[in-house]
């Protein structure tokens, strides 16, 4: 009876030695995927870019809205002043698109003295795509954490293209003034058609893989978990033949 119970309480050992194993490998697995995650993220810098200033002015008593990157509609507020003049960069993104990083909003004194904070005025970005289809989203530049002058905010836009096809309805708040930094490199044209190519194989394919690629990985996964309780359950089997053996007999 003392033999059976060593040998009992060797098993349940292993067994508990087993699971704690399969547990951990599963845990390292995890692990390392959401490292891979985060080695593949990418933070957006305006070391090395190109830089442009344009100045807009409000001299009026009411909200204006100038349109930015416009060089299709031809949008114009005449309202707003801008310098220097906007139309030769907007005309240029049809031929040479830019990667937009980011932009500064530096308020300045306006000598009609506003009780806005120019620097903090929302806007929106107006885009087409492939299908003449048009998407808009609200931004509310703000302060980043490492600036410390309340009159320069910024928004981060991480390589939007503009190409004529995406542009900027910004609002001018009554008698103020403010000088839109540009953060942006050159896109070649080329580079340009062919991404919107591949977008649109990538869409037309992404809607055949995506049911393929989630079976894929259940099966995968499915796999996995079987040969690990495989190992495991081979490991009990044999120990427990070992200790079962006439050596311990």
């Amino acid at each position: 009876m003392e033999k059976n119970n060593k040998i009992l309480h060797h098993l349940l050992g292993l067994v508990s030695l087993g699971t704690f194993g399969y547990a951990s490998y599963k845990l390292f697995q995890l692990y390392k995927k959401d490292k891979n995650n985060k080695k593949g993220e990418q933070k957006s810098s305006a070391d090395g870019l190109k830089t442009t200033t344009f100045t807009l002015t409000n001299n009026t008593s009411q909200n204006q809205t100038q349109y930015l990157f416009d060089s299709r509609s031809g949008q114009n507020n005449s309202n707003v002043g801008i310098l220097p003049s906007m139309g030769f960069f907007d005309r240029e993104l049809s031929n040479k698109p830019k990667k937009l990083m980011k932009i500064e909003f530096r308020k300045i004194d306006n000598p009609i003295v506003s009780k806005y904070n120019q620097a903090e005025a929302p806007f929106k970005m107006i885009c087409k795509d492939a299908s003449g289809n048009s998407s808009t989203q609200q931004y509310t530049p703000l302060i980043s954490s490492n600036q410390y002058q309340g009159g320069i905010t910024s928004v981060n836009f991480g390589g939007k293209i503009l190409d004529g096809e995406c542009y900027m309805a910004y609002t001018m708040f009554p008698k103020s003034k403010v000088a839109l930094v540009l953060y942006y490199e050159d896109m070649p044209l080329s580079s340009l058609l062919d991404k919107k190519k591949e977008k649109n194989q990538l869409d037309l394919h992404n809607s055949n893989t995506m049911k393929t690629n989630s079976n894929e990985t259940v099966e995968k996964n499915t796999k996995g978990a079987l040969i690990s309780t495989f190992v495991v359950g081979a490991l009990m089997i044999g120990t427990y033949k070992y200790l079962s053996s006439p050596k311990y007999s």
